[in-house]
């Protein structure tokens, strides 16, 4: 298994990156997963919905005292 982590300041475009690199590492046929922390609170249609879409088998994210999984 392998793991990389993309961080940076809110706006700096993180979701936004990992996207594209879901898409690339799909494209080569590598299964995807994605862990995000959730630090304003879970919302489907957030950026765990985004990673989701753009090809990761599984999101999931966590919050203060809350989780998702997206499969």
């Amino acid at each position: 298994m392998k793991a990389f982590a993309v961080v940076g300041f809110h706006g700096a475009g993180k979701t936004a990156l990992a996207e594209k690199l879901l898409g690339v590492l799909r494209a080569r046929g590598y299964r995807v997963a994605a862990l995000k922390h959730a630090h304003g609170g879970l919302r489907f249609a957030g950026d765990s919905g985004r990673l989701f879409e753009a090809g990761a088998q599984q999101v999931l994210a966590v919050a203060e005292g809350a989780a998702e999984t997206l499969k």
